[in-house]
């Protein structure tokens, strides 16, 4: 698979990529991460589908396009789900990703403070 354009939302990180894995399960819209104590989750919203396959998510966007946002996940209602309008914000402010695209999520890169520099995962 090839890794077209890397960029991220806050914390989430996110590659446009050529296709979904043909193994991936499509699955119901929900948090590509939360927050650890904060109550908060990252997410996408708009024409979306969304697929997981080892340990990542995958979205493939629709018409109208999409969001990537960082919300209260609490405030969250059906309708921001498919809205990409900036839903109940959290900490930063989000990212607008146009239909037709192919996005992983997950961490691609992780710090290492014994080299103090980041590090590309093993994907």
């Amino acid at each position: 698979m090839k890794k077209l354009i890397h960029g991220h939302n806050g914390d989430v990180e996110f590659l446009f990529i050529d296709a979904i894995p043909s193994q991936a399960e499509k699955i119901e819209n929900r948090p590509v991460a939360y927050g650890e104590q904060s109550g908060h989750a990252h997410v996408i919203t708009g024409n979306v589908e969304m697929f997981e396959n080892g340990g990542f998510m995958y979205a493939k966007v629709g018409p109208g396009g999409a969001r990537i946002q960082h919300v209260k996940e609490e405030l969250m209602t059906k309708e921001n789900w498919t809205s990409v309008e900036q839903g109940p914000q959290a900490d930063h402010g989000s990212t607008l990703v146009a239909a037709g695209k192919t996005i992983k999520f997950g961490v691609f890169q992780q710090y290492n403070p014994y080299k103090k520099l980041m590090e590309a995962s093993k994907d």
